[in-house]
């Protein structure tokens, strides 16, 4: 494994940012075939964990590391794509359309990172509620939708409960206001 490859994340990050409204200007005109490029990408990234497995030989964990260079390619590809996404949210938000929208990712971004903290416990829970299905069963390519719901709404709501405790602001680095509640942001 390359490691300077996930540094390479931290270095195109850090010229996005010095460079922003040039790389925004690229970014939307560019979208279309950025987007086109995140479609092809897909097969073509499967194709590749063939090639890798079955041309270069090499083992499973090696051809499913995510610093492949292709990968690395097809990464900053749909991080673009995801900018836009982010671009359109920001011109909702200067325009005032869709508040509803708005007000749901505005409470989402406060608990955006406990989301990925709290994963684990969801994953565990899931995990004992599929021990009974068998590990090649097509059950699980049916229930996967479902587990990702169910993974994301419960760490989502366990967030929601510890970000309204007025305990936890401590924990979580929230000011609390005069009721002893945690100050909205």
């Amino acid at each position: 494994m390359f490691v300077l490859t996930y540094e390479g994340y931290f270095i195109a990050g850090a010229l996005a940012g010095i460079h922003y409204s040039d790389v925004e200007k690229w970014i939307v005109s560019h979208i279309k075939q950025l987007f086109i490029a995140t479609l092809i990408g897909i097969p073509t990234m499967v194709l590749y964990y063939f090639y890798n497995i079955y041309i270069l030989k090499l083992s499973y964990n090696k051809a499913y590391e995510v610093h492949q260079p292709l990968i690395v390619v097809y990464a900053l590809i749909v991080i673009s794509n995801i900018f836009y996404v982010g671009y359109l949210y920001d011109r909702f938000v200067k325009n005032n359309k869709h508040p509803k929208l708005i007000a749901f990712v505005s409470k989402a971004q406060k608990i955006a990172f406990g989301l990925y903290l709290t994963q684990t416990i969801a994953l565990s829970i899931l995990r004992m509620m599929i021990i009974p299905i068998p590990n090649c069963s097509w059950y699980i390519w049916l229930i996967w939708p479902l587990a990702t719901i169910f993974v994301i709404g419960f760490s989502g709501a366990l967030c929601w409960i510890l970000y309204n405790t007025p305990i936890a602001h401590y924990v979580i680095g929230r000011p609390l206001n005069k009721r002893g509640t945690n100050v909205r942001i």
